[in-house]
């Protein structure tokens, strides 16, 4: 879904063109966190908890991608855990995981984007139905709550990242 287009603040955009590529990127890929942010919390709090596990790899991303700036909040693909439940399994990569192993715990091979598009719309990539529940649709939901008020920070974010780049 896409949050934003800056359009309107022709302000923003003259002093924006003005930055070198890699300072247009630092103050643009800051704003877009700073106005994720909201959403994020808003999407930890709907998202349905078993293990916790979800709920604790979901972060903001953003980077260049194909000449735009691109802001995610999606789970982290290199999310580590180790479980102490029943099934004690670990996910990661390193030393973590290495020791985990070392102790008798197996390893995980969830992918924690598969798992939370299966818990979002309720089934999996396959179409197999995955949760008995029905979709919970909590990313979808804190985007609808917070896209107005990100809009807004974004604006302002920007407008303080470029004041804090050039004073």
């Amino acid at each position: 879904m896409e949050l934003a287009r800056l359009e309107g603040h022709a302000d923003l955009i003259r002093r924006l063109r003005k930055l070198s590529g890699r300072q247009l990127k630092t103050v643009l890929t800051k704003a877009s966190r700073e106005a994720l942010r909201p959403m994020l919390a808003t999407a930890k709090r709907l998202v349905p908890v078993d293990s916790g596990r979800l709920r604790a790899s979901l972060a903001i991303t953003a980077g260049l991608e194909r000449g735009a700036i691109v802001a995610r909040l999606a789970p982290r693909r290199d999310f580590r855990y180790t479980s102490t439940g029943k099934a004690r399994k670990v996910a990661g990569y390193g030393k973590q995981k290495r020791r985990a192993l070392a102790k008798g715990y197996s390893a995980d091979t969830t992918n924690p984007l598969i798992y939370a598009r299966g818990i979002e719309f309720g089934r999996d990539k396959s179409g197999r139905i995955r949760r008995r529940a029905g979709p919970a649709l909590f990313l979808t939901r804190a985007f609808e709550a917070q896209k107005a008020q990100a809009m807004g920070t974004l604006a302002t974010a920007i407008r303080r990242h470029l004041d804090n780049q050039t004073g």
